[in-house]
């Protein structure tokens, strides 16, 4: 059972010594809005960070570390936790044949104000915050916490979704534990309800990924779907069709293979995620300049970055190397975590740890060039 927390211990999670003590008992803590953030569109989804109060990103990682990630979740949530990553949303479902993929809607700004107090009202103790020398604060502690970490959105804003709402920012450091916290109890009725029909189930933020064995019927009947619906409705989440995936034997999810064939069984990456990776080696190999294959490859120009300005001719080489060498020493860590994974978990298709075994080898040869 979680203690609640109270005035005195929201106060030392948000300070660590007398000064910065004293900032939080004299300042107040009004509703963030749009003003106190800058926005950045991509891929159609809106992410704010803070800007003019950016003090209060500072108190986001201190939430984080001292409250948010001490409340436990449900298993099945793999995102935003240490020792996890995203093969722990796919290795589950490695032994099943039968695999159904379901995305959430705008999730973090479909998280409603309503239920994230609801959720936190059982971690807060209902008093008022610490004095500040003079008489009682008006706010309550739960208010301070969702001050901090909401976002108040008028009612003129652009984006109709989430304009007239306070909303859990995407892109504040907060939000994703945040996420987990609140979607906890539906996690909890989903996994009992898949439990129930010998259903695998886990997510990864707004990826649901269910599987069943070969002989299941349930999984992609019209009644597990409708359920599942149901109980994402009761918190206002809605399924974006478009992105549904349905399939048998094999299945693929953002260049992430799960095959359940003998010949292939397991995880692995999808022959197209490997072969950027492949085309730069092949690159290098050939001696192609390190400005082709930075343009052709890695959409990099060294003509829009930082160095347009005296002395480019100086710099430009050892920026295009430095390029290089990140994008290969990425490639080398990335591949690695399989082997690492496998070890623990053993679900990484053996054929691909001999393929990327290869091609770790080829990266390792030309970062010792480069070096």
């Amino acid at each position: 059972m979680f203690k609640k927390l109270n005035s005195k211990d929201l106060l030392n999670i948000l300070s660590s010594d007398s000064q910065s003590r004293l900032v939080v008992l004299t300042q107040s803590w009004p509703m963030l809005n749009v003003d106190d953030v800058k926005t950045l569109k991509f891929n159609n989804k809106t992410f704010f960070s803070l800007v003019s109060r950016a003090e209060r990103d500072g108190y986001l990682k201190k939430l984080n570390l001292s409250f948010l990630s001490k409340i436990k979740t449900n298993s099945a949530s793999v995102a935003y936790k240490n020792g996890k990553s995203y093969l722990d949303f796919f290795s589950p479902h490695v032994e099943n044949y039968n695999f159904l993929r379901l995305d959430l809607k705008s999730f973090f700004h479909s998280i409603s104000y309503e239920i994230i107090k609801e959720t936190f009202e059982s971690y807060f103790l209902d008093e008022y915050f610490v004095d500040n020398g003079k008489e009682k604060r008006k706010e309550k502690i739960i208010d301070v916490f969702l001050n901090l970490v909401m976002l108040n959105v008028p009612s003129s804003y652009g984006d109709s979704f989430i304009s007239g709402r306070r909303i859990l920012p995407m892109g504040f450091s907060t939000s994703p534990l945040i996420s987990n916290i609140v979607f906890r109890r539906f996690d909890i009725v989903i996994h009992e309800f898949c439990e129930k029909h010998n259903i695998k189930y886990s997510r990864y933020a707004d990826d649901m990924l269910f599987s069943s064995n070969v002989s299941d019927k349930t999984l992609f009947s019209n009644r597990f779907h409708e359920e599942i619906k149901y109980i994402l409705n009761r918190g206002g989440f809605k399924v974006n069709n478009a992105k549904t995936i349905q399939s048998k034997g094999v299945l693929s999810v953002n260049g992430y293979v799960v095959d359940s064939y003998i010949e292939r069984k397991g995880l692995r990456l999808s022959s197209s995620k490997l072969k950027n990776i492949n085309k730069i080696i092949h690159a290098l190999e050939k001696g192609w300049s390190y400005e082709i294959i930075l343009k052709k490859y890695a959409k990099k120009d060294f003509d829009k970055t930082n160095y347009y300005n005296k002395g480019i001719s100086k710099y430009r080489s050892e920026y295009e190397k430095s390029q290089i060498l990140n994008l290969l020493v990425g490639y080398r860590s990335y591949l690695i975590s399989f082997h690492e994974f496998d070890r623990r978990d053993r679900s990484i298709d053996n054929n691909f740890l001999v393929v990327s075994g290869e091609i770790i080898k080829s990266i390792e040869k030309e970062i010792n060039k480069i070096i």
